[in-house]
């Protein structure tokens, strides 16, 4: 049985013989759960250079702007994860993407807040999953308005989404 509280994600198995010897079994299975995303944190925030985190009510770039490093958009929520090899290595990680056009994903990895550091999602000192998205837009990416918000959309491994509506803007130089 699995506990209702058990976090989504691969399971390392321990299997113990009666004469005491142990195998471990990397990503033995996975335990689905459903993505959501913390609108107590206000779904998105960006970490500034000095790696501060600033609350932003709606994640943005620039046209012609690249999202790297200190200046990603991270998303809190529950139920992100990823996808092991048996050695260990990501197999498959959760995909985001921005409506619209002229926006890119350029890299997707669960982390925490410190951009310099990555967390499996199971990570017990992780208060909540976290994902560190780095865009890029285009020079001619159309800009949004107010009333014309692009969506930020979250596909786990297993095919679950959540969608965040109205959730990013793309702004003039």
């Amino acid at each position: 049985t699995v506990d209702t509280t058990a976090p989504a994600g691969p399971v390392t198995m321990t299997i113990t013989n009666p004469d005491g010897g142990q195998v471990i079994v990397p990503s033995a299975f996975m335990i689905d759960g459903a993505p959501t995303v913390d609108t107590a944190l206000n779904s998105v925030y960006s970490v500034a250079a000095d790696s501060m985190v600033s609350n932003a009510s709606n994640a943005s770039i620039k046209q012609g702007e690249i999202k790297t490093g200190s200046n990603a958009i991270f998303i809190y929520g529950s139920g992100f994860f990823a996808t092991y090899k048996a050695n260990g290595t990501i197999d498959q990680a959760p995909q985001v993407s921005v409506s619209g056009t002229g926006v890119r994903v350029t890299s997707v990895r669960l982390s925490n807040i410190n951009p310099g550091a990555t967390y499996a999602a199971s990570d017990a000192s992780m208060p909540d999953t976290v994902l560190r998205v780095e865009l890029a837009a285009e020079s001619t990416a159309p800009t949004t308005s107010a009333g014309n918000l692009r969506d930020i959309t979250v596909v786990l491994p297993d095919g679950q989404s959540v969608t965040m509506k109205a959730a990013f803007s793309v702004n003039a130089p």
